[in-house]
Parts: structure tokens; C-alpha cells; sequence
């Protein structure tokens, strides 16, 4: 039903395009009469020739082809799977260059021919009448083959997304292919009027458009890029319109040459024309030149708008200083596998909009068809370090490696940010603007992550004596932030915009008191607190500190360094985490929620109830995440491992506002429980035997004060107090409020640990399992939104949705389901064969050890003589080798028996291989054939009843008696 509303909008589309025209044409029919007398004669003329329903056909299929296929004979626009015509645009300049030479070669050279170049000469019509109409049969004729091609593709189109095809995409890039059909026409016809010989007209024509083919800045492909990307800009229409214009004078010019040569006066006017030909085309260079520099109107016509930039992004880049001047060069590979296609996409079609919108701050060079050992690529890595990085992705069910250039360099002046990689779950968006932000020079804010047992750091571990490595985190934090580490065994005077401390429960008294201060002093403070920390080696809440020196694996060292009471840091920030006290020792809770979205991973061992996501797709829950606050709203998932959950005592002077809550399936459990679980139905029984205290657990809360005010604020009202009293008494007067408190507490630590910044730049990490966590923009939004810092918030959680080939991605999971279930089937009947074999060895070697205990009873017996036991002990050192040569032959017979399984499984494994890519192969086919007949019908129809009704007519014209 999609594909159907998708195909009638687009026909709703055409048709007032189509109304537009014949309502032109009207009017053109009333003031211009001679004009459209001359459009009329070569539209029609066109139409009743056999050539132009084969061009029309030709046409039609080469796109189709071009689009779905491959010229090449490839299978790039599966591999892609975007329900585009990106590889059409990679071909459609060739195949115009081909094909708009075939309308416009008989324009002149016809008439010269045939001898009705005078004729037309001698009617009441000016030279610009004829001109036009014939421009405009040939516009007419170009746009029906390009609305025949338009409607067949995009069927194919919405056959194979069902109907999720971006219309606003789909019709500009048509747009973008007939801007540049009417420019080769105007160019085309100039050369038509030089010679009456068709096939040098067309020679001609072609020569004429290669310039502006195969030109880098002003090529055809150049300008219509904007088109190909869904914008609408005027840099590109008036580039096609200055084209347009020139062609069309020129034309002019030659059809009116019969008046340069004598006059009245005698004189030749050739070097007249001549020059202003030539000023001509040099106005049109310059004035494209203008446009695409310094005009920057442009409108993006796509559904998700993935072709534009936030306006938050725009308001960067003109925020840098205009006397600065940011080079972008970014190093793409021209091959790119399926996984990375849309992150290519992506990245071009964002730089080229930095482009357009940066004016002369920026400069952007993007080298998009980039070969492993060309000389840019060698100019990358000696430049920017910059390499191909290889990469292992799945096609067709098959993995394989393959090296990528994904690269950007940012430099202005001797500044200079690379990176290296774009990785398909980072978002280009982003981490551009936030490159041009860091290398234009602005000044970066300082965050003071505190040093605590968690060890964001990295460092030698005494506990399992080894190294462990700096936290991701912290990377990425560098990137934006001047980051220092803050040591908390003295008073905080460092003057920090924001600071970070993860797992504060691990401070000793005196450390955490340091910490509190600051905080009350006004320090914006993201706290991370976990009961139970599983990615990220700390100990948790109510855990006791590490033995010092860490006691490791040769032992001693000294005692665990006492923890701070934790609990006033909590009731100074009006909360409390969930925990009981058992005999004066406070023992955390750790939530559980039974949500899971991903039902692949449900089967996992390390998976269970207290993995718990975040997400506005439960249905059980009201509101995960806070649609008011900037740090959450629009996130798409979270997940917490083993997290703990806070609760709100409503102090006086505190504002607490829930940022992530869970849903109402949820639980709690305590942390020694939960330890002390020896299998999964004891850790059940344990979940249910404690209900929830409350309907849903807040995992993150924005704590502040009512009075808050930002530690810039407070400096400058104490420096002008000093001033009015001129001494140092009067700063400590005005100095900070009791209580000047703003906090984000997040009661969990693992959700910033690094894997998942590799989840992020991988989301595929999981096999099958396509993850989709916000984890590592929600940390990066927590330190943002603190430190006042909110230019990259709403950038950072800005996502691109392309559309896809839903149909091929549906069928290719239904035979990978199929396949799987295949592989489970025989991977049980392997293990019941294997353990059949293994029971039939075990039964073969039974009646031997029953023989030998037998033997052994007998040697144990009081009654038995020495002759006697020397000839049992005789006969059980034969059985004991008999049973050693006995279990070599079983052995061997169960390694022959169990290798001839496994051969026999990998033989059936590879079958059901094979034949999932053959069915992939197969539904990849029938669209290519589909791509490729479908648009040859409607013309093939429309020439055959032209041609039947003229063959009527003609009968009818015709005696009986002349007939055969």
C-alpha cells in the first residue's frame, strides 16, 4: 500500500509540473505564434519518425540500467543499499553527452539539408522565434523521455524500499538531470547550425558539451551536485541559466551570419559579433563564479532533511573569525563496501554544505574517488597521517577486510585537527563542526575530572598486576575540553567550568569533603555512581576499598584505606540511592528491568534482567527520558549495566529534576544478593522476593539550586565589591553562597565505559545485533549542559535517516532467519549424533572396567593365597593393557566417527550458504530485469499506436484497387 501512495504522489507531482507547461505553452501559443508554429513542427516531426521512439526507448533503459545495474556490470547499487539514484548520478552526464546530441544534431542541419532553412528565414518571425521554438521542441522532447525514465524508476524504486523513497530527493535529482539536458541542448544547437551533415552535427554536438564535462569547478556534475543531494540552489540554477542564455545567443548570432557580411554602409560586422561573444562567455565565467562563491540561497527539498546543516551548525561557522580562513581536505576512497556507504554519503554531502555556508572562512577539498597508492593518498599519510584503515564487514554472509580512506584534515593557519576515520555510528555532523570549532582557535573551557578508585586514567592495577588503559572517554572529552586531572587531597582552587568525579563512594573522608566543598561553592558537577561496576574496574558503593598496595599476587600491602561516609555527600545533594542497612552497614540496591528491544541478544549468557535500557519504545514506561531538558530529550537508548537509582528528599532550596527513569517492569535486588546468586533461578527467586519501592527508579537527576547562579556571575560581582571598598575583606564578603549547588548525578558508571565508544563508532560490533546506544552522547551532553557549553548538544543527537531497500533487506533476513534455524537444526542433530558416539565408546569400554573391577574384588580378598594372587594380578595387568589398547581403538573409531560429522555438518552449513546468497542473488536479479524492461514499455506502446494510427489513416487514403 505504501509503494502505491508513494507512486500516486509523485504522478500528483508530475502533473501539475506537466499542467505548468501546457499552461506556458498556452500563452506562448497566443503572443509568440510563430514560435510555438516552430515548436509545434519539430515536436510533432520528432514523434511521427521511427528515430525517436528508439531514441526514447534507448534512453529510458540505458538510465534504468545505469541506476540499478551498473554499467560497469556491477552490483554497487545493492552493496549501497539506499533507495537513491546515486549511481545514475555518477553516469547521467555520459549518457546525456550521448544522447542530447541525437535531438539537437538535426535542428539546423535537417532544414540546410532538405532545403527549408529558407522557408524559415522568409516567415514573419525574428531570429530569436525561431531560435526559441526549436530550443523548446528540444526541451519538450528531452523532458517526455526524462518523465518516462522518472515514472520507471522510481516504481523500481518504490517496489524495492516499499514505498520509503524520499520523493523530495527523487524529484530534485530529476530536476538537477533536466537543468542539464537544457543546457547541452542550448549548446548542441549552436553547433547545429555550422553544417547540414547529421553525423557531424553530432560529433559536433558532443564536442561542444566536453568542455563543461570534463572541467573540474564548472563541469555539468559539479553544479548539478546540489541537485543529486535534494537542495535547491540558486548558485546551480543560475549556472544553468547563464549556460542556457549563452547557447541561445549564440544561436541567434549564427542564424542571423546572413546579415554580417556588407549592410548598407558595406562594412562586415564578424569582429563585432565576435567580441560580443566573447564578452559574453566571459560574463557568464565571472558570474557563475560570483554566485558560487559568495551566493548561498538553498533549500532542502528532502523528507528528513539529510542534505542540510542544524541551524545551530550554520550559526558556527559564521561565528568564526572572518579573518581566519579553515581548509578542509577530506580523503574519501571511491569504492566504499555496503557498511560505509551511508557514512560516505553523508560526509560528502555535509561537507559540500560547510561549503555553501562558510563562504570565505572555509575552503573544503574533497577528493572522493581516492585509489590506495595514488599521490593524494600518499600526500595524506605524509601530510595528515591519514591512511587507508581496514575494515571487516559482511556481504552477502560472508565476512571480509578491506582498507578504506575515511579521512579529514582541518587546518587554518599552523592549527591543525585530523581525523583519521569516520566511523559509521559517529555523527559526521558533529565531529566536523566541532573539528573547525577547535582548529579556528576558539578558546576551550576547562573540566577537572577528579582522581578516585575508578581511574579514568588508566595506570598500573596492583590488584590484578597489570596495566590498565585510559578510559575512551577521556579521549574524547580531550577533543573539546582542556582536561586536568584534579587531585582531591587538598581544597579545590583550581578554577574549573565543570568537573567530573566517578565514583565517589571510592574517596577517602577528607578527599570527599574537598569535593563536597567544591560543589557547594558552585562548581558544576556531573557525579557518576554505580552500586555495581562491571565494564569499569572500580569498586562499587558499598564495597570496601582495594587492600593498599594492592596485596595482589604475591600478597601483602596494607590495609583498605577507609571510605569517606558517602551518604552526606548525598543528603547534601537532598538525595538518597536505593539500599538498606543491615546491622548499621549500608548495602546498595541494584535495579533490574524486564525490557529488553533486542530479541537476538536475549539468548546471551552475559545478558540478564539487570542490563537495563532506556528508551521511548517502552511501552512501560512514561517518560524515560525528560522531553524539557536538552541533555536527554531526543535520545533514542540508553543502557545501564547493573545501575543503581536515586531518590528525591525534596530538600529544601533543591531543585530535582529526573533526566532518565526506568519503566514500571522494574525491581530491585541488593548488591550481596546478587553476588551471592549461584544460578539464574536463585537470582529470580531473589528479583521478585523485594518489591519495587517505587512504580519507576530515576537513574539520572539535574540537582540544583533555586538560587543558583554560575561561578562567572559571582566573580564579577565580588570584583566590583571590591572595588567600591577597596580591599581584600570585601571579595571574602561577596564571596559564594552556602549552598550553590549544580549537580548531574547518574547512578551508574559503566554506561561511559569504553566499548561503548567502540559500539559507537561500530554499532554492528555484535554480529547480527545492531546496537544503538546513546551512551556516549549523553555523557558528552551532561558535561556540555554543566559547563554552559550548548553548541554541539543538539548537533551531537541530530541523526540521518536514509532510505533504504526495505524489500531486499526484508527478504535477505528471511532467508538469513530461515538459514539460522537450518544451522541450529543440524549444529542439535551434530551434538546428539556426537553424544550418541560418545555413549556407544563409554558402553564398549563398560564391560572391560567391570572385568577389572571384578579382578580388583578378587585381590582384596583375605582368603586368597600368593599363587593365586600372583596369577589375578597377572590377569588384570592383561585386562589394564587390553583396556589401553582397547580405549586407543575406541578413541580413534570416535575421532573418525565425530570428523566425519563435522565434515558432514560444514558440507550442510556451506549449502545453506550457498543457497541463502542464491536466493539474495536471485531477488537482486529479478529488480535489475525489472530495471531495465519496465521503462521500454510506455514508449514501445506509445510509438505502436502512433504508428497504427497513422497506418489507419493512411489506408483510408489509399483506392482499394492500389492496394496489395
Amino acid at each position: 500500500m505504501n509503494e502505491v501512495t508513494s507512486i500516486v504522489k509523485l504522478l500528483v507531482i508530475d502533473a501539475v509540473l506537466v499542467l505548468i507547461c501546457v499552461v506556458i505553452l498556452m500563452a506562448l501559443s497566443m503572443i509568440k505564434k510563430a514560435t510555438y508554429a516552430v515548436y509545434k513542427r519539430n515536436l510533432l516531426s520528432y514523434f511521427a519518425n521511427p528515430v525517436g521512439y528508439i531514441f526514447l526507448c534507448a534512453f529510458v533503459a540505458t538510465c534504468s540500467a545505469a541506476a540499478f545495474v551498473g554499467l560497469g556490470s556491477t552490483n554497487e547499487f545493492f552493496v549501497t543499499n539506499l533507495a537513491n539514484l546515486d549511481l545514475l548520478n555518477g553516469y547521467i552526464q555520459w549518457i546525456l553527452l550521448l544522447f542530447i546530441p541525437t535531438i539537437t544534431m538535426s535542428l539546423w542541419a535537417e532544414e540546410r539539408r532538405l532545403g527549408t532553412d529558407e522557408l524559415l528565414l522568409t516567415i514573419p518571425a525574428s531570429d530569436w522565434d525561431i531560435v526559441l521554438g526549436k530550443y523548446l521542441a528540444s526541451a519538450a522532447i528531452f523532458g517526455i523521455s526524462l518523465l518516462v525514465s522518472q515514472i520507471s524508476n522510481f516504481v523500481v524504486l518504490a517496489l524495492l524500499a516499499k514505498g520509503d523513497v524520499d520523493i523530495g530527493l527523487f524529484v530534485t535529482t530529476y530536476c538537477g538531470y533536466f537543468m542539464m539536458g537544457l543546457a547541452m541542448i542550448s549548446l548542441g544547437m549552436v553547433v547545429s547550425f555550422l553544417t547540414k551533415n547529421l553525423a557531424i552535427g553530432f560529433i559536433l554536438g558532443v564536442l561542444a558539451n566536453v568542455p563543461l564535462v570534463f572541467s573540474h569547478d564548472f563541469s555539468f556534475a559539479e553544479q548539478s551536485f546540489d541537485f543529486f543531494r535534494g537542495v535547491v540552489s540558486l548558485r546551480s540554477f543560475v549556472f544553468f541559466a547563464l549556460v542556457i542564455g549563452l547557447g541561445l545567443y549564440l544561436s541567434v548570432v549564427l542564424i542571423g551570419r546572413r546579415h554580417w557580411y556588407g549592410g548598407k554602409d558595406g562594412e562586415s560586422k564578424v569582429g563585432h559579433y565576435l567580441f560580443r561573444a566573447i564578452a559574453l562567455v566571459m560574463t557568464v565565467v565571472c558570474l557563475s563564479m560570483f554566485f558560487s562563491k559568495n551566493v548561498s540561497m538553498r533549500y532542502d527539498t528532502t523528507t528528513e532533511q539529510i542534505s542540510s546543516l542544524s541551524q545551530k551548525t550554520v550559526q558556527l561557522v559564521r561565528d568564526v573569525d572572518d579573518e581566519k580562513v579553515v581548509v578542509v581536505e577530506a580523503f574519501i576512497s571511491q569504492d566504499i563496501p555496503e557498511d560505509y556507504a551511508q557514512t560516505k554519503s553523508d560526509l560528502i554531502t555535509k561537507l559540500n554544505e560547510f561549503n555553501a555556508k562558510g563562504g570565505n572562512r572555509l575552503q573544503v577539498r574533497i577528493f572522493d574517488n581516492l585509489e590506495p597508492f595514488s599521490d593524494e593518498a600518499e600526500r595524506a599519510n605524509e601530510q595528515y597521517g591519514i591512511k587507508a584503515v581496514p575494515v571487516t564487514v559482511t556481504e552477502r554472509g560472508a565476512m571480509k577486510s578491506e582498507e578504506i580512506f575515511l579521512g579529514a584534515a582541518f587546518t587554518c593557519g599552523l592549527e591543525k585537527v585530523v581525523v583519521p576515520f569516520f566511523d559509521r555510528g559517529i555523527p559526521v555532523e558533529y565531529e566536523l563542526i566541532r573539528s573547525i570549532a577547535t582548529v579556528s582557535g576558539e578558546q576551550r573551557k576547562k573540566l577537572g575530572i577528579v582522581n578516585t578508585g575508578a581511574r579514568l586514567y588508566g595506570g598500573f592495577d596492583m590488584q590484578t598486576m597489570g596495566q590498565t588503559p585510559k578510559q575512551l572517554i577521556v579521549e574524547e572529552l580531550e577533543k573539546q575540553y582542556e582536561v586536568v586531572q584534579v587531585d582531591a587531597g587538598s581544597r579545590i582552587e583550581e578554577e574549573l567550568d565543570v568537573m567530573l568525579v566517578v565514583q565517589p563512594s571510592s574517596l577517602n573522608q577528607m578527599q570527599l569533603d574537598n569535593v563536597t566543598e567544591a560543589i557547594r561553592k558552585g562548581i558544576p558537577t556531573a557525579i557518576f555512581e554505580d552500586p555495581a561496576p562491571v565494564m569499569i574496574q572500580a569498586v562499587g558503593t558499598s564495597q570496601p576499598n582495594p587492600p593498599r598496595g594492592g596485596g595482589g599476587m604475591f600478597g601483602g600491602g596494607g590495609p583498605p584505606e577507609p571510605k569517606a561516609d558517602y551518604q552526606k555527600l548525598f543528603a547534601t545533594l537532598g538525595i538518597e540511592m536505593y539500599g538498606r542497612n543491615d546491622m548499621g552497614q549500608y548495602s546498595a540496591d541494584v535495579i533490574w528491568q524486564n525490557y529488553n528491544p533486542y530479541k537476538k541478544a536475549q539468548g546471551l549468557p552475559q545478558m540478564s534482567a539487570e542490563w537495563v535500557f532506556i528508551s521511548p519504545d517502552n511501552v512501560d514506561a512514561d517518560q524515560p527520558f525528560n522531553p524539557d531538558s536538552p541533555v536527554v530529550s531526543g535520545l533514542n537508548q540508553l543502557l545501564l549495566l547493573y545501575p543503581g537509582a536515586i531518590k528525591n528528599l525534596e530538600a529544601n532550596g533543591l531543585e530535582f529534576t529526573p533526566l532518565a527513569q526506568t519503566g514500571k517492569q522494574m525491581g530491585v535486588i541488593n548488591f550481596q544478593d546478587l553476588s551471592s546468586a549461584r544460578d539464574p533461578i536463585e537470582l529470580e527467586f531473589l528479583r521478585k522476593s523485594r518489591t519495587s519501592p517505587e512504580v519507576v527508579a530515576t537513574l539520572a537527576a539535574w540537582i540544583k539550586a533555586k538560587d543558583y547562579k554560575p561561578i562567572t556571575d559571582q566573580t564579577d560581582e565580588s570584583a566590583t565589591a571590591a572595588d567600591k571598598e577597596g580591599t581584600a575583606d570585601a571579595a571574602a564578603k561577596s564571596s559564594t553562597p552556602e549552598n550553590n549547588i549544580n549537580v548531574i548525578f547518574v547512578a551508574d558508571i559503566d554506561l561511559m565505559g569504553s566499548d561503548f565508544l567502540r559500539i559507537r563508532a561500530q554499532p554492528d560490533m555484535g554480529g547480527e545485533i545492531k546496537w544503538q546506544f546513546d551512551n556516549v552522547t549523553f555523557v558528552l551532553n551532561v558535561i556540555d549542559a554543566l559547563a554552559g557549553d550548548d553548541r554541539f548538544i543538539a548537533i551531537r543527537k541530530r541523526q540521518t535517516r536514509h532510505s533504504t531497500l526495505k524489500l531486499v533487506e526484508e527478504k535477505t533476513a528471511a532467508a538469513s532467519e530461515a538459514a539460522d534455524d537450518e544451522k541450529a537444526k543440524f549444529e542439535k542433530e551434530f551434538k546428539g549424533l556426537e553424544t550418541q558416539a560418545k555413549n556407544k565408546q563409554q558402553e564398549a569400554m563398560k564391560e572391560l572396567n567391570d572385568t577389572i573391577a571384578d579382578i580388583n574384588k578378587k585381590l582384596q580378598s583375605p582368603d586368597m593365597d600368593e599363587a593365586t594372587s600372583r596369577a589375578v594380578m597377572q590377569e588384570l595387568q592383561g585386562k589394564m593393557a587390553q583396556l589401553g589398547m582397547k580405549q586407543q581403538i575406541e578413541q580413534r573409531k570416535l575421532d573418525i566417527e565425530l570428523e566425519k560429522l563435522q565434515r558432514d555438518r560444514d558440507g550442510k552449513l556451506a549449502k545453506i550458504k550457498r543457497d541463502l546468497d542464491k536466493e539474495v542473488e536471485g531477488v537482486q536479479n529479478v529488480y535489475k530485469s525489472l530495471a531495465v524492461f519496465i521503462p521500454i514499455w510506455p514508449p514501445l506502446i506509445l510509438g505502436a499506436v502512433v504508428f497504427f494510427r497513422r497506418w489507419m489513416l493512411e489506408r483510408g487514403t489509399i483506392t482499394d484497387a492500389r492496394r496489395r
